[in-house]
């Protein structure tokens, strides 16, 4: 499972999760397991190697028919790795396997580029 700690091209930190050490990271694997929200919606996903990686539901919405389990996906974001396994909130998602590769690059209004 190839990754990168450094993600050329990422978009800038949201607000949210700026001030709290994480770091640009980008992974890259099959989706193992699927989160859910308290309302039924995909918000995450865990992969093969017990990388965890959130999303917003928005998200979910755009992508259901590809998150689902066995789907190679890549994923760019800010996030965390320590002895306990890696996690991050994704900016960018792709998957293998989909004509053109989508992503997503936008993913809510208050997440920008600047």
């Amino acid at each position: 499972m190839a990754q990168s700690e450094s993600s050329k091209g990422a978009m800038k930190m949201p607000k949210h999760l700026q001030s709290v050490g994480l770091l640009a990271m980008s992974v890259q694997g099959k989706i193992r397991h699927l989160h859910y929200g308290k309302h039924g919606e995909i918000n995450g996903v865990i992969l093969s190697d017990g990388t965890s990686v959130r999303f917003p539901r928005e998200v979910s919405y755009q992508f259901e028919p590809m998150l689902k389990i066995g789907q190679s996906i890549t994923a760019s974001g800010y996030g965390t790795k320590n002895q306990y396994g890696r996690a991050l909130e994704a900016t960018e998602l792709g998957f293998a396997g989909q004509q053109d590769s989508l992503s997503y690059s936008s993913i809510s209004p208050m997440w920008s580029k600047e």
